[in-house]
């Protein structure tokens, strides 16, 4: 059903119960309108009958991937308003049509299974009740845009919230503008929950910490400060203009290694280790996925590419921009912690060389570019697509950015930076209907600066060119400075056989082999069977003795037949490790690069 119905006037009242906690399991109730039965194009009046449909979310803002939702439901069950049940039929995998009553309402009933702990999912035990939205609530096809309430009747008098939903009549009432923001606030109810608020720039902010250990003012305040830091500097940018009146940092911290995130409009969810509470210092651990958090609040909240402008979550939305709306982010992440003095510029610049260094010695980006790697996000879970092939548009997203940030302040004598971009963007499409198109931010790189970007974004964007670092660092005042990790491969990796598994009588089957290596030149693959190895067993055999230059020979059994191989420990083949050097003549523009900046 269209979106144009979302104009409707009709009421999504949503009942939150956990009376089956023990199975961390929530049950919801929606009660709604019926949608109105088709009209006939004789009679114009409506015909009997009809039915009204209802979704789960197939994604999530903030997770470009399918998730399927609906596979957490349980059952599901409706009546009218008389409790005489209606016919429920599912038709997809995340659609349930209802029979619409004779008269009155549509109450639907359901459970969901939540046992997942991530900063993007739902979880229920007896000690906490934590809730994305996305991940529980069904809604009327078409009523995206109608008001929601949500009544949690089973919320303990002692347990504490941590939200960015308004709160409505009663601390067990909530009421969301639409069904939008009804699951852009994830939220948390419990009893060991810590809150602690503070004002900056004429705005309300809330560090929530959900952890089972005791915290104080006194304990939050160094880290409350450093929050404060970041957000001074990213509002800085912005002129201090935020889509907020109040903002909440929401931080789970569980006992076990975890490292999630997820942005919201008024809010951000954060999964962390417990051990950065252990102490005041520790909490600064926080500091950078906070930075890139709260970054979102503009770049993809407010700033959205038009693929996501309108969000529908059982549309896929395909963009070619996630370089930019996350890897773009991830540049300012630690930009931004150098401004605020939360990270010197040494350690800014050796953070920038060592994930640049990753990329390079990565066979991905050769194959994918930013824009392909952001296309094909929808992708990046599947089992059939190659190691190889594997890329992240957070790091080749930070990279263009910092490329084209220092492009932008070359070109105009450091007139304009990425800074500009920002704003312009914020100013023509923040929280608008229309979003950024495919070519936008080339076209806003030109309309702040007058120059033309073509040949910088078929290189660096939609192309896998080599990065000409000379070009871009050395106006700023860099170099970089590359060395072989001469011991960065420990066996048999030397020659790119990078798995094995030891079989009968000594042989060992070869599990995985790196792509465009030694091994695989010689046609060893998986499936390839080691014998020898320079007349030796392959169980025990001491790689170390192999030095770049140097070549073994291996006996492969090839159908029966024994086939001899030589494979040379290539010295080319060994990472790089990059250093930035500092031209002391031109450091002040890396000095002005890092320091807090408005216009």
């Amino acid at each position: 059903m269209s979106e144009t119905l979302a104009q409707s006037t009709a009421h999504s009242t949503y009942t939150l119960r956990w009376d089956a906690v023990d199975q961390h399991t929530y049950r919801v109730t929606l009660h709604t309108a019926p949608t109105p039965a088709a009209k006939s194009s004789k009679t114009k009046s409506a015909a009997p009958g009809g039915n009204t449909a209802f979704l789960m979310p197939q994604w999530r803002p903030g997770r470009y991937i399918d998730q399927d939702f609906a596979a957490g439901i349980i059952a599901i069950r409706a009546w009218d308003d008389d409790r005489k049940p209606l016919s429920v039929t599912k038709t997809s995998r995340s659609r349930w049509v209802v029979q619409n009553p004779a008269k009155g309402n549509i109450t639907l009933e359901y459970e969901v299974y939540a046992n997942t702990q991530d900063a993007g999912s739902s979880y229920i035990d007896s000690r906490m009740a934590y809730f994305n939205g996305a991940t529980l609530f069904l809604y009327p096809e078409g009523r995206l845009g109608a008001r929601c309430t949500l009544s949690l009747p089973d919320l303990p008098a002692d347990w504490k919230a941590a939200t960015g939903l308004p709160q409505g009549p009663s601390r067990t009432v909530y009421i969301a503008r639409d069904y939008h923001e009804l699951v852009d606030c994830p939220t948390i109810f419990s009893p060991t929950l810590k809150s602690f608020s503070f004002e900056e720039g004429g705005k309300r902010y809330w560090l929530h910490f959900q952890v089972n250990r005791d915290m104080d003012e006194a304990f939050v305040a160094p880290f409350r400060e450093q929050v404060r830091k970041i957000i001074q500097v990213q509002m800085a940018v912005f002129n201090g203009d935020a889509p907020f009146k109040e903002y909440h940092f929401i931080y789970w911290l569980v006992p076990f290694q975890i490292h999630h995130a997820v942005e919201h409009a008024n809010s951000a969810m954060f999964c962390k280790p417990e051990a950065v509470a252990d102490t005041p210092q520790s909490l600064s651990e926080l500091n950078g996925i906070t930075s890139h958090e709260f970054w979102h609040v503009w770049n993809v909240k407010a700033i959205r590419p038009a693929a996501l402008a309108q969000y529908d979550y059982n549309v896929t939305p395909y963009t070619r921009l996630h370089w930019f709306t996350e890897g773009v982010t991830d540049y300012y992440t630690n930009l931004m912690l150098a401004r605020a003095g939360l990270l010197s510029k040494e350690r800014l610049l050796a953070m920038q060389a060592d994930a640049w260094a990753r990329l390079d010695n990565s066979m991905g980006p050769r194959y994918v570019s930013p824009a392909e790697s952001s296309f094909d996000s929808w992708l990046a879970t599947s089992r059939y697509q190659p190691d190889f092939l594997r890329t992240s548009y957070y790091s080749l997203g930070s990279r263009v950015g910092a490329l084209l940030d220092w492009h932008i302040r070359h070109h105009s004598n450091h007139k304009h930076s990425l800074d500009d971009v920002f704003r312009y963007l914020y100013k023509t499409y923040g929280n608008k209907p229309v979003g950024i198109p495919e070519d936008g931010i080339e076209q806003a790189c030109k309309a702040v600066t007058g120059r033309d970007y073509t040949a910088f974004f078929a290189a660096y964007v939609y192309g896998t060119a080599p990065v000409n670092y000379e070009a871009v660092l050395a106006p700023m005042g860099l170099s970089l400075v590359a060395k072989r990790k001469t011991d960065a491969f420990k066996g048999a990796d030397k020659v790119g056989i990078l798995n094995v598994q030891t079989i009968q009588d000594g042989y060992q089957y070869v599990l995985e082999v790196a792509r465009e290596s030694p091994a695989a030149a010689a046609g060893i693959g998986q499936g390839s069977i080691l014998l020898m190895i320079d007349g030796k067993s392959p169980v025990g055999y001491d790689w170390s003795v192999l030095q770049p230059g140097q070549s073994v020979e291996v006996m492969l059994d090839a159908r029966d037949k024994p086939r001899l191989v030589k494979l040379t420990f290539e010295e080319s083949r060994l990472p790089i490790g990059y250093t930035f050097e500092i031209n002391p003549a031109k450091a002040a523009w890396l000095d002005a690069w890092i320091a807090p900046q408005d216009k």
